[in-house]
């Protein structure tokens, strides 16, 4: 070493250590001196590679702890600073603080460092704009040649620019031209159209949702083969999966029938590759499986990270506007239920479904959470067996198949309305009274909401004079489904309240009302849907409230009795049999 460089005098020396560096900077030689020299095998060098302490005049901050790097142009640079992310809405902030700034969020900011050279890809990270960079050099890259880079590629939209003005007549008029919506035929399809709003919009973006394994692959390898369905290059369907083999897919594409579809299977997780290869195809649709496995060259962060996941939703959204393809997306969740990555993915995407059901159970409810094309409170309800998923057509017989028709106590029946839909599911409840001293009560709610379950509990205590206190109280609905309708209020307090008294509720008895805290019972909406439904089910006595029933408008509904009650304890003392053991001590 002093023999190629006899003026440097301070190599030995681990104090003037950063001085040095700054010497050989200054002259040039570093990239010679690293490119020379192996710091394996030399431990003056090797400290080239270790973290060092500065002193404050060269670091911004005193103490803080940097990497000492070789650089293309023999300068150095420190390693990147922490910064912490809004999981919200992914904004990024030097330092942590409760608060984020921008979506006002509390507790929501993770850090996260960005890697200066490689990151998610294979190329060094670009920070944000990844997803118009590369979305603008594949559009750039498959135009003919002489044509100049379009206005939409420069700019941060995925909008084609306008400049004229037109009428809304004049748009609708050129959309029903284009085939505005694209209906799925069978079943399974028109299930599934139901709750997009009428079929799948062009261009569109559909982020599928839901716990592992309820069957998120399935249904969507189903759908892409109802869309691939026609003939020709023009009907083909591209199923790009980052998670399992290209023998994998087509061995449950076999088993569920599909062997023959159109649909070309893609393993890749570079988002640039899977973006050239679709807009060269032109396929009728792009399914990605899932947006927490693909990267963007471009994007900081690791696979999975939260502006990987943001910029590489913007760079599908970008191509499939532009070029009318509907791409679909499978996301994973959270313990909570949540969509994982940024909160921004479900304000980036059009469509937002979240597939529901016990993996036990052979149930699945396809809900739409988001729709920019139709409504948001519309299911489809879904039977998965070996063969994939196959609509239910008649819902509420399918849950009352298993129904015991004997008395028993703490089981009712609810009327409830999903979208336009309306359905029958069973409640069951047990109530215990704590027997040990001390010992505090267990409420389960499985089904239904846990704080909705002990407002009622406290409605029954208070105002039906119903002991709920010191009770362990479990609800679960029948068939692994989710009620959320708040008109279930009534059926889950006459279950409570009928395993609490040991006096059952006949089964012939279907109860429908929201309770408010005074202990009356609001009006629901659809209610001749509900009658309707229950009178052709076989029901004969109707609980309804009293509010927004009006008799001389009542449809045909058979035989069966309508009820109107105003308050909880007018309810019980309705349907709650009068022959019953009392009350558990």
């Amino acid at each position: 070493m002093p023999q190629l460089f006899p003026n440097l005098r301070m190599l030995s020396t681990r104090k003037n250590f950063p001085r040095t560096c700054l010497q050989l900077a200054s002259a040039g030689i570093f990239r010679a001196l690293m490119h020379k020299f192996d710091p394996a095998k030399n431990d003056k060098l090797a400290t080239f590679s270790r973290k060092e302490y500065f002193p404050d005049s060269f670091c911004e901050r005193s103490r803080r702890s940097v990497h000492i790097v070789a650089a293309a142009n023999g300068k150095f640079s420190r390693q990147a600073k922490e910064v912490y992310v809004c999981s919200d809405c992914g904004e990024e902030h030097m330092q942590w603080q409760g608060k984020c700034r921008n979506c006002q969020q509390w507790n929501t900011l993770v850090s996260f460092r960005p890697f200066p050279a490689k990151t998610g890809g294979r190329q060094g990270g670009q920070g944000g704009g990844a997803a118009v960079q590369a979305v603008a050099a594949l559009e750039q890259a498959t135009k003919p040649s002489g044509e100049s880079r379009s206005r939409r590629s420069s700019s941060g939209s995925w909008l084609a620019e306008s400049t004229r003005l037109q009428r809304v007549s004049e748009v609708a008029q050129q959309s029903s031209e284009l085939r505005w919506r694209r209906s799925l035929p069978g079943p399974t399809g028109s299930e599934v159209s139901r709750v997009l709003g009428g079929g799948i919009v062009p261009g569109s973006m559909v982020l599928m949702t839901g716990d592992p394994g309820v069957g998120k692959s399935t249904l969507l390898l189903q759908i892409a083969a109802l869309l691939g369905g026609g003939e020709g290059a023009a009907s083909d369907v591209i199923y790009v999966s980052a998670e399992e083999s290209q023998e994998q897919v087509a061995e449950r594409a076999k088993r569920l029938g599909l062997a023959e579809s159109n649909i070309l299977l893609l393993n890749a997780t570079r988002l640039e590759e899977i973006l050239e290869i679709a807009v060269n195809s032109r396929p009728s649709a792009l399914v990605v499986d899932s947006i927490q496995t693909v990267y963007l060259d471009g994007s900081t962060g690791s696979v999975g990270s939260v502006s990987q996941v943001r910029e590489c939703a913007t760079a599908l959204l970008r191509v499939a506007k532009s070029h009318n393809i509907p791409t679909f997306v499978i996301g994973h969740v959270t313990k909570s239920g949540e969509v994982a990555g940024p909160r921004v993915l479900e304000h980036i995407v059009d469509v937002v479904l979240y597939l529901e059901g016990e993996r036990q159970q052979s149930y699945r409810m396809l809900r739409s959470t988001k729709n920019r094309y139709g409504p948001t409170d519309e299911v489809g309800v879904f039977s998965m067996a070996d063969g994939g998923f196959a609509a239910v057509a008649n819902p509420s017989a399918e849950f009352m198949a298993g129904r015991e028709t004997q008395r028993g106590v703490g089981s009712s029946m609810a009327a409830m309305v999903e979208g336009t839909r309306p359905l029958l599911l069973e409640v069951q409840a047990l109530c215990t009274p704590v027997v040990q001293e001390g010992a505090t009560s267990n409420i389960v709610a499985i089904g239904c909401d846990f704080k909705r379950l002990q407002l009622l509990l406290g409605v029954l205590n208070k105002h039906a004079r119903i002991k709920t206190f010191r009770r362990n109280v479990f609800v679960n609905v029948v068939a692994g489904l989710q009620m959320l309708d708040p008109s279930t209020d009534l059926p889950i307090a006459a279950a409570v309240a009928s395993s609490i008294t040991n006096r059952t509720v006949p089964h012939d008895v279907v109860l429908m009302g929201e309770l408010g805290l005074a202990g009356e019972i609001r009006p629901v909406r659809h209610l001749e849907k509900r009658l309707l439904e229950a009178s052709k089910m076989g029901f004969r006595v109707a609980v309804v409230p009293k509010r927004g029933y009006d008799p001389n408008r009542r449809p045909n509904l058979g035989s069966i009795r309508v009820i109107p009650c105003g308050t909880i304890r007018e309810a019980l003392g309705a349907v709650l049999d009068a022959g019953g053991g009392g009350e558990d001590d």
